[in-house]
């Protein structure tokens, strides 16, 4: 059974509207932001990997360390 479609009939009413996004804005790109932050921060950013450490002391250590080091 196909649904009968009437085209004289009027859409009663809109809920919402639609705003297509703008990929090249940079006040709304997370992306542009963070790579913003990256290349003026001092800061280089900890090693990504899996790390083991047998006590949690010893992981707020290292994790202290990496953040603290240029």
């Amino acid at each position: 059974m196909k649904g009968i479609i009437n085209l004289e009939e009027s859409i009663g009413k809109t809920v919402g509207r639609f705003r297509p996004i703008n990929p090249l804005d940079v006040r709304s790109s997370t992306k542009a932001n963070a790579l913003a932050w990256r290349a003026i921060s001092p800061v280089k950013p900890i090693r990504s990997g899996v790390f083991r450490f047998k006590t949690f002391e010893e992981a707020e250590e290292w994790k202290w360390k990496m953040i603290t080091q240029r």
